[in-house]
């Protein structure tokens, strides 16, 4: 039990920075033109969640020995796995152009995904405490980050599968929620 609850915590947190990815799927474009254009942003951001998703899967057994405590140094899985996973998915995503009317929104999703990312590599033990049942201050900062940026993705019309590998046809790690 507390190793399906150390799982979830582990894909919760990994999923942070995904999770600016995804929000629900209500979308509202008046134009055809800027339906096709946003339609067209939305699968780039998708796609580039997808992959950014599936890479983390891959680090996902590393990351709950670490966690878990029964190997490897939880700071240095941190820079070495995720850190470059999450760098690769801002750069992909900053070579995305929004539909000019979502630019501001898009603009504020990186951000809060830089953010996130920032909180991640300087504060691995406090977030990856939230595993334990924990709350402190940094675990509340992205949890706030996930919110507003949840939000920011659903305005912006990103699926909130965005970064599960659904949308491209992998998977990624079985999760409730």
């Amino acid at each position: 039990m507390l190793r399906k609850t150390i799982v979830l915590a582990v894909v919760a947190l990994a999923s942070l920075a995904i999770a600016a990815c995804g929000g629900d799927d209500d979308e509202s474009t008046t134009a055809s033109d800027d339906a096709a254009s946003s339609e067209d942003f939305v699968a780039e951001v998708t796609a580039a969640c997808d992959a950014a998703g599936a890479e983390l899967v891959s680090s996902q057994e590393a990351l709950q020995g670490a966690v878990l405590g029964d190997g490897g140094d939880l700071d240095q899985l941190v820079q070495d796995e995720l850190v470059p996973v999450y760098d690769g998915l801002i750069s992909d995503l900053e070579g995305i152009t929004p539909p000019e009317d979502q630019a501001d929104a898009y603009d504020q999703l990186l951000s809060n995904l830089n953010e996130s990312v920032d909180l991640l590599e300087n504060n691995a033990e406090e977030l990856f405490a939230a595993a334990s049942g924990e709350t402190n201050e940094v675990t509340e900062q992205a949890d706030e980050l996930e919110a507003e940026s949840d939000q920011l993705a659903a305005d912006l019309g990103i699926p909130d599968t965005c970064g599960e590998g659904e949308s491209s046809g992998t998977t990624g790690a079985e999760t409730t929620g």
